[in-house]
This record gives structure tokens, sequence and C-alpha cells, in this order.
């Protein structure tokens, strides 16, 4: 009767060994793959945006970690790319590739640029936020605004173009009316003195508010953060901010037989600066064709 219960009892114990087994316990399983890392996406490099023909230009540099490239644009001081849609004017154009050229139906205001790289389900970091206006063409000594028709001299009388450095040299010289007039006549006679509606197109306003660019005489920027208000990746070197602003030649008043000429101002807070010019008074002068 012993004898019969140890046999039983090793059966079973087999039959346990065996389940086990059977089951994974007791034992590793060396076929099993090794686990999968997750590659890293890289932020694309060099981005940049480049306006032309009211068109922007977007490019950038990659690696292989990304399968493909997502651009987001918006109208708007600041853009978080994963709430882009709450942005005025924003897009995002999915699997872009290098250069990608897009064309705002508002080019009115400024726009910020973001490029993301993705792999899977994966985004990557990016760079900075690029700012591009894309109602300017630079053409060197000068700047076509395509929502005005206007072409602007780059430099102030009195100043110099630096290709190499793409920006003005010296300061700009002050002059009555009748000096500008000279000026024009025998040096750039297909240039004028802007109209004081065409010259506040001129103001850039960093602050975003009460727009970018302003369009009314009756405007100016608010909570600056710059000291002058134009747009000076384009209208580099220096920008007169004090001394009554840039003259017009929109006339004010002609009492007393004198005439008199708004200005516009660059200064902080840019705008209609509320200043007149009586001739001879000297002023600053941008010049304008269309």
């Amino acid at each position: 009767m012993a004898r019969r219960q140890t046999v039983v009892t090793a059966f079973s114990m087999t039959l346990v060994a065996l389940s086990l087994t059977g089951c994974g316990g007791g034992g590793s399983d060396d076929s099993a793959p090794p686990p999968v890392q997750q590659v890293t996406v890289n932020a694309p490099q060099n981005v940049q945006a480049v306006a032309q023909d009211g068109e922007i230009s977007i490019s950038w540099g990659g690696d292989s970690t990304a399968e493909a490239y997502d651009i987001y644009l918006a109208s708007d001081l600041e853009l978080d790319y994963e709430n882009y849609s709450t942005y005025d004017n924003a897009i995002r154009l999915m699997d872009a590739t290098s250069p990608t050229v897009y064309t705002p139906s508002d080019i009115s205001p400024l726009y910020r640029v973001v490029v993301v790289a993705k792999r899977a389900s994966q985004e990557s970091a990016h760079e900075q936020l690029i700012t591009v206006a894309p109602r300017y063409t630079d053409q060197g000594e000068t700047v076509l605004d395509h929502q005005t028709n206007l072409v602007w001299k780059k430099c102030a009388i009195g100043q110099v173009y630096d290709e190499a450095q793409n920006t003005c040299l010296n300061d700009p010289a002050r002059l009555s009316h009748r000096e500008t007039q000279t000026y024009i006549n025998s040096n750039e006679p297909e240039f004028r003195l802007p109209t004081e509606s065409e010259l506040i197109t001129l103001v850039h306003c960093d602050s975003g508010s009460p727009k970018f660019f302003l369009t009314d005489t009756e405007e100016q920027c608010e909570d600056t953060t710059q000291d002058t208000s134009i747009y000076t990746p384009l209208f580099s070197g220096t920008i007169i901010t004090v001394n009554g602003g840039y003259r017009s030649s929109t006339v004010y008043d002609t009492r007393a037989g004198t005439i008199t000429y708004t200005r516009v101002s660059f200064g902080r807070i840019g705008g209609k600066s509320n200043t007149q010019a009586s001739e001879p008074a000297v002023a600053q002068i941008r010049l304008v064709k269309k």
C-alpha cells in the first residue's frame, strides 16, 4: 500500500512540473526579441522663411530621424503649434518638403512660422519662431509693398545703401520742402515725397496693436517694445525717432501765406505724430514711387 502511494505522489509532482513549464514557469524563453529602442526625432535645422512677391518660401535641413515635416503659420505675436487653430490666419501644412512655398490670402500682417519634424507618433522640438512679412519684397536699395503697390527707398535721403551688409549707413539728412524737391529733381527724379496716408503704412507696430502695420493717419502703435516703429529687418540703419518724424507732401495749412506740411513719427509710439512743419523748417525724408 505504501509503495502505491509513493508512485502516485511522484506521478502528481511530474504533472505539476510539466504544467509549470508549459505556462512559462520555472524557466526562461531565450527566443524572445529584445526590446525596441525609440528613436529621438531631431528638430529641423536652419529654418528660413523668406517673403517674395506676396508668397512665403520656407526651407530647412533635416536628418534620417524624421519621416515627415509639418509647417505651422499664423499672423500673431505667438504661435503654440499644438493649438495653432486658435490664432489668426492659422494654417498647418502637413507632410511638407523643403522648400515649400505658401501664398497667404491676407498679406497685410506679419506671420510666425514653425517647422516640426515627425516620426510615427513622435514630434520634435522646434527652433525659435521665425517672423516674415509677406507684404514686402526686398529689392536691394528699394522695398516693394504688395499691400499698397508702393516702392520705397530703403534708405532716407542722406544715407548710403551698403549692399554687402544690406543696411543703410550714415544719418539721415534734414531738408526743407524746397530743398527736398531740389534733391529729387537732381538725384531721384523717378521718386517723390509720400503723402501722409502713404507714409503711415510704413509704420510697423511690433506689439501687433492696434495692428501690425497702420492704415489710418489717426492711428498710433500701442505698447511697443522697440525704439523704432518700422520693419527693421528691411529698413535698417539709423531710424530717426525724434525731431518730429519724417516729412510728407500733405499740406496741413496755408494760412498767413505759409505752407505747413504734416509729418509721421517712427518713434516708439509710431504713427501720427501730431507735428507739422512750416516751410522752411527741416525734417528727415523717405522717398517713394508707384
